[in-house]
């Protein structure tokens, strides 16, 4: 066996790996994070990542892109996020005790922490749009004046 072929093998095999991996995020951008009433919910991207706090109208939405079309829950007004834990890491703060040091946390522990901020993120989404909240303003495009 020449080195060529064991070279030509791995980067075969390498490309199937890449190749995999797009085709997979490819179809996670197109997952629903909510779908209630009619009305669709993603998550926005950022490259390769689901944004945790930014969601989108449309899938395979890329994050700060001039078209806006994404919008973040936390600027949510607070009579849709009121008692609900939108940002997990900004209760578990408030939660200590001044000047006491944050203990490290299990995978399942964080696991549990991030479903808990998703649900709270659904139920925030969900009294929106019941009270028809306009997530993103739709702009007039601007012609420019001559």
């Amino acid at each position: 066996m020449s080195i060529s072929f064991v070279i030509g093998i791995i980067l075969f095999c390498l490309a199937l790996i890449a190749g995999n991996r797009m085709w997979i995020n490819h179809n996670l951008r197109k997952y629903v994070f909510l779908d209630y009433n009619e009305t669709k919910i993603y998550h926005s991207w950022k490259g390769d990542r689901p944004l945790s706090y930014w969601y989108a109208l449309a899938p395979n939405h890329e994050a700060e892109q001039f078209e806006p079309q994404d919008f973040d829950i936390r600027e949510l007004p607070p009579k849709y996020t009121s008692g609900l834990a939108i940002n997990t890491e900004k209760l578990r703060l408030a939660n200590a005790k001044p000047g006491e040091k944050m203990p490290a946390r299990s995978s399942e522990e964080i696991r549990r922490d991030i479903e808990e901020m998703q649900e709270a993120h659904k139920e925030a989404l969900r009294r929106a749009i019941d009270d028809h909240y306009v997530f993103v303003e739709r702009q007039e495009p601007k012609i420019k004046s001559q």
